[in-house]
């Protein structure tokens, strides 16, 4: 077997034994499972960056100087990654739509509808939106396959 391929296998088996997991969770995920998987996810993704992107950037610099462009890097991509947090709703299988900024059809809808009708037309947008993005993400994978 080449090293070539054995080289890309690697990260690829790793990726798909990852995801097949998915297929097993039926049920919603307990809050202490999804809390050490995301907690070991950023750890690795932290991991990654130091490893992968800072030290070698810093080791390309002379100097004192080589550890500034890197660091200001890092808290850039910290700042804009919170600024999206900030200013994209967040969506929730239920229907709700929570985050400082909502979209700006239910912000129109919540001033035009009484309260009762207003959650019930939220969460059938919500819900359509999420069904056209499945089935959208359904006719890409057949168009792949």
């Amino acid at each position: 077997m080449s090293p070539v391929f054995t080289a890309l296998m690697i990260p690829f088996l790793g990726t798909a034994l990852g995801s097949a997991f998915v297929f097993f969770m039926k049920r919603e995920m307990p809050a202490l499972l999804q809390k050490v998987l995301l907690g070991f996810a950023s750890g690795v993704m932290v991991a990654a960056s130091v490893w992968s992107l800072l030290i070698p950037a810093m080791e390309m610099g002379d100097g004192a100087s080589a550890v500034v462009a890197p660091v200001i890097g890092l808290l850039a991509g910290f700042a804009f990654l919170l600024l999206i947090d900030y200013i994209t709703p967040h969506i929730h299988p239920g229907g709700d739509v929570n985050g400082p900024a909502e979209v700006p059809v239910f912000t129109y809808l919540k001033e035009a509808a009484p309260s009762e009708e207003y959650k019930g037309i939220k969460a059938k947008a919500t819900q359509k939106l999420l069904k056209g993005l499945s089935k959208s993400v359904e006719k890409d994978i057949e168009e792949m396959l």
